[in-house]
C-alpha cells in the first residue's frame, strides 16, 4: 500500500480510501487486501480502527473474510445500491478535495456521505480528475461542491447525473442544484447594525476573498438603501485570518474614525475574535461602541469569551439536502427544481 495513506487516522477515512481504490481498479476483484496486522503496521494506526474499516467494507460486500487469511476483494452485486462520489472544485476548475482543510467543509462532506449511506448508497470522495475518470464505470452519480462562484460543471465531461452544490446564491438558478443563500443573513446583519446606530463599517479580509467581497458589497448596498450617506466604509487587508492579525488594522481604523458605534465585518470568526479582544483592550464596550460579526460560522465561536456573532452557512443541512436530491435525480431521471438553503446571522456577545 502507498505511503499516501499514512495520514489516515480514522476508520471512516480509511474505508473511503480503500473503497476509492477498489472502484478505480487499484485493488482488482479477486486479489487479496493486506491483512489487518499488515495494514496496522503500514499505516501506523490502531488495530481497532483498521478492523472497523475492514468490517465496513465486508458489510458492504467488497471483502470476503476468511480466518487466518487476508481478506479477498470482490465487487458486490448492486441490488439497488447506488455508487456515488462527492467531489469539489477550486477556482481554477481543477478537481480538488479541500474539505479536510476546513471544519465547515468537512462537515458538509461528512453530512453528504452519512445521508447517502442511510439511503442504501455506497459513496466516497474523489480527489482528482484522473481518479474520477477511473471510477466512472462504477459510479451512478456525483455530488459536486462548487466552493467559489467561478462556474464549472463537470456534467458534460463525465456523462453522469451531477448535482451541483454552491455556497453562494446566483442570479440565475440552474436545474439539479442546491444553493446557500447568504443574502438574507447579510441583510439581517445590516438591519442589526443600523438599529444600533452604526456610524462606520470596517471590512476585514485577507487578500481578494471572493465570498467576503460579495458580502461586503451586499452589506454596503443594503445600507445605502437606507439613505445613510454619512456611513463610512473601509476595507483593510490582513496578513491572515487568526486572532493576531486583527489588532493592527482595527487600531488603525479606530484612530482614523473616532465616531461610535462602528461595525466590523470580519472574513473569519477567528479574525472577529481578535477584533473583540482588541476592542476590549482599547476600552470599547461590545455592542455599544463596536459590533463585530464573523463570516465562517464556527460552532466553537459560541463558547469563546466573548462569544462571537457570526454569519453561518448551514453546511450539515446543505449536505443532507444534496444527498437526498442526487438520489432523486438518479432515480427519477428528470431535472429537479433548484433547492435553496438559507444562511443565518447568529447574534452573540459581540
Amino acid at each position: 500500500m502507498k505511503k499516501s495513506l499514512k495520514h489516515i487516522r480514522l476508520a471512516p477515512q480509511l474505508y473511503e480510501e480503500l473503497l476509492r481504490r477498489i472502484w478505480c481498479g487499484d485493488y482488482p476483484a479477486g486479489t487479496q487486501l493486506e491483512s489487518v496486522s499488515k495494514l496496522t503496521e503500514l499505516l501506523g494506526m490502531g488495530k481497532h480502527s483498521v478492523e472497523a474499516a475492514v468490517d465496513m467494507l465486508a458489510a458492504d460486500g467488497y471483502l470476503k473474510k476468511h480466518p487466518g487469511r487476508a481478506p479477498l476483494i470482490v465487487m458486490p452485486q448492486r441490488k439497488g445500491v447506488l455508487h456515488l462520489a462527492a467531489t469539489g472544485m477550486n477556482t481554477s476548475g481543477e478537481l480538488q478535495m479541500h474539505y479536510e482543510k476546513s471544519p465547515r467543509r468537512y462537515l458538509f462532506k461528512d453530512s453528504v456521505l452519512r445521508a447517502l449511506r442511510k439511503n442504501n448508497c455506497h459513496c466516497t470522495s474523489i480527489y482528482d480528475w484522473q481518479t474520477l475518470q477511473k471510477a466512472l464505470p462504477v459510479l451512478d452519480g456525483i455530488v459536486h461542491f462548487q466552493f467559489l462562484d467561478k462556474p464549472h460543471n463537470p456534467a458534460p465531461q463525465v456523462g453522469l447525473p451531477v448535482l451541483t452544490v454552491k455556497n453562494m446564491l446566483e442570479e440565475v438558478l440552474q436545474p439539479n442544484t442546491v444553493y446557500t443563500d447568504r443574502d438574507q443573513a447579510v441583510e439581517k446583519t445590516a438591519y442589526y447594525m443600523i438599529s444600533h446606530g452604526v456610524k462606520s463599517v470596517l471590512s476585514l479580509q485577507r487578500g481578494n476573498d471572493v465570498l467576503h467581497n460579495e458580502r461586503e458589497k451586499l452589506l454596503q448596498k443594503i445600507m445605502d438603501g437606507f439613505g445613510r450617506s454619512d456611513l463610512f466604509y473601509h476595507t483593510a487587508i490582513t496578513q491572515g485570518v487568526s486572532e493576531k492579525h486583527a489588532a493592527a488594522p482595527l487600531k488603525a481604523f479606530l484612530e482614523k474614525d473616532p465616531r461610535r458605534p462602528i461595525g466590523v465585518l470580519a472574513q473569519g470568526d477567528l479574525l472577529a475574535r481578535g477584533c473583540a479582544q482588541t476592542a476590549l483592550e482599547c476600552g470599547l464596550q461590545l455592542k455599544k461602541d463596536i459590533i463585530i460579526v464573523g463570516c465562517t460560522g464556527l460552532p466553537e465561536a459560541a463558547s469563546w469569551h466573548p462569544a462571537v456573532s457570526s454569519l453561518t452557512s448551514p453546511f450539515a443541512s446543505l449536505g443532507k439536502c444534496a444527498a437526498e436530491s442526487v438520489i432523486k435525480l438518479i432515480r427519477s431521471k428528470q431535472d429537479l427544481e433548484p433547492q435553496i438553503i438559507y444562511g443565518q446571522l447568529i447574534i452573540r456577545e459581540t
